[in-house]
């Protein structure tokens, strides 16, 4: 059938009109996608294809063989919370940041994780450029963290340095660590406790010696004016010998 004479198709009108369109570009992915793969399409003949699912970008830190380090940045970098064992002390030390950054990002405050979300974002991560640290030096710093936070939480009156010089002393073994500074807190106690004594102790025979002196002033008083028999005062009893050593300091011109 021929076309009208009225009909002036444009160019390319009638090959859409009567052919396929081989243009893929709308072709929707397959629904189903096996664990672990993804459908990637083929610049070349437009097809879907499975392919391995690539793996998110990861901080990865290596040390070449002449000890140069390889370091390479990451994009994000999350930190989940172990409340049992997590200091944010240790957190900072593992990912080379610092406290405020953390608690700022984060938005909770306070040394305490018990306010922080579960998982913490870690700030700067595109900055991280750090060794790859062996798992297990991480876990006992973390661990050696936790026992100094405990620690001073036993004996308030230490400080972390002084918590920490305990625990090393005692090679890290909390309950031995305890034990030595109680010993040493308690001899501190007991050492105050005489030393309060012997003050008080001083303070007593100064006020006695004070109030025999003062008594021996008043019996010198009283012989210097003629009154009563020998200058001794109805009542009175005879002064100390050390109150009577005290008189004649004060008064050299006192005769036996």
């Amino acid at each position: 059938m021929e076309a009208g004479p009225h009909w002036n198709p444009k160019p390319g009108e009638q090959q859409a009109k009567f052919a396929i369109s081989g243009n893929y570009n709308n072709m929707e992915i397959p629904s189903i996608t096996p664990s672990g793969k993804v459908w990637e399409r083929d610049g070349e003949n437009r097809e879907f294809k499975l392919v391995d699912a690539k793996a998110e970008e990861k901080e990865v830190t290596s040390v070449a063989e002449n000890g140069a380090d390889e370091s390479t940045t990451v994009n994000e970098v999350f930190h989940k919370v172990n409340r049992h064992t997590d200091t944010l002390e240790g957190i900072c030390l593992k990912y080379k940041t610092n406290r405020r950054a953390v608690q700022k990002l984060n938005r909770f405050s306070g040394t305490s994780l018990a306010l922080a979300p579960d998982i913490l974002k870690i700030p700067n991560p595109r900055n991280l450029k750090f060794q790859d640290s062996n798992p297990e030096e991480t876990r006992i710093a973390i661990e050696r963290n936790a026992k100094v936070r405990d620690f001073c939480l036993v004996f308030p009156t230490l400080s972390s340095k002084e918590a920490k010089i305990y625990l090393q002393d005692a090679d890290w073994k909390f309950d031995a660590a305890a034990k030595e500074a109680k010993q040493d807190i308690d001899w501190e106690n007991s050492d105050r406790a005489i030393s309060k004594e012997r003050k008080n102790s001083r303070f007593n025979e100064r006020v006695d010696e004070g109030i025999a002196f003062h008594k021996a002033s008043q019996i010198m008083d009283h012989a210097n004016v003629g009154m009563g028999s020998g200058g001794k005062v109805d009542g009175e009893s005879e002064p100390s010998p050390k109150a009577t050593e005290m008189m004649k300091i004060s008064n050299p011109a006192t005769k036996e």
